[in-house]
């Protein structure tokens, strides 16, 4: 198992060489990771500690309570959808992640010049999301799925006269 450009291909990695201590300190590492991460997607993402109505103390348990959501999040992602190729992952960052960042800059910044008030930001964020939801109902309901649909009526109509021409009386 000492290949070390084969480790996508070995389901646990370079941890199936492991055991004991050495697995646990490895698997401690990588759960203290999700949570440095899910901590910064509460405090750069999720606003933080700041909380309705809170004060006191109430908002540190705010906080966890948010980095809960966030783990369990990620937790579900991991084990819903298969594991992507580092070329993937990099296509999918140079082709949509950098330009929708440039795009945010963008109108952050004309948000910024022109002063406009704070609810328009939520209307951009809620056209976006529109538009995001169009675009993913779109390649979902695609051509390629609309054939895939239609064979699959076509196969079912063939096995549904198959079975009525076989109990049809002769």
């Amino acid at each position: 198992f000492d290949i070390y450009f084969a480790e996508s291909e070995i389901v646990g990695g370079p941890f199936v060489e492991y055991s004991g201590a050495h697995w646990s300190v490895f698997f401690l590492a990588e759960y203290i990771n999700t949570f440095a991460i899910a901590a910064l997607t509460v405090l750069l993402f999720l606003g933080g500690w700041s909380g309705p109505f809170l004060e006191g103390n109430w908002v540190i348990i705010w906080f966890f309570v948010k980095v809960y959501a966030v783990i369990a999040v990620i937790f579900w992602i991991r084990g819903t959808f298969p594991r992507l190729r580092i070329d993937q992952l990099m296509a999918f960052a140079w082709k949509v992640m950098v330009p929708l960042s440039f795009l945010t800059i963008v109108i952050t910044g004309i948000y910024m010049f022109y002063g406009w008030p704070a609810w328009s930001l939520t209307l951009m964020s809620l056209t976006g999301l529109l538009v995001v939801a169009y675009v993913v109902h779109r390649r979902a309901v695609g051509p390629a799925n609309l054939v895939a649909q239609v064979r699959a009526r076509q196969v079912a109509l063939q096995a549904e006269r198959r079975a009525a021409s076989q109990q049809a009386p002769s």
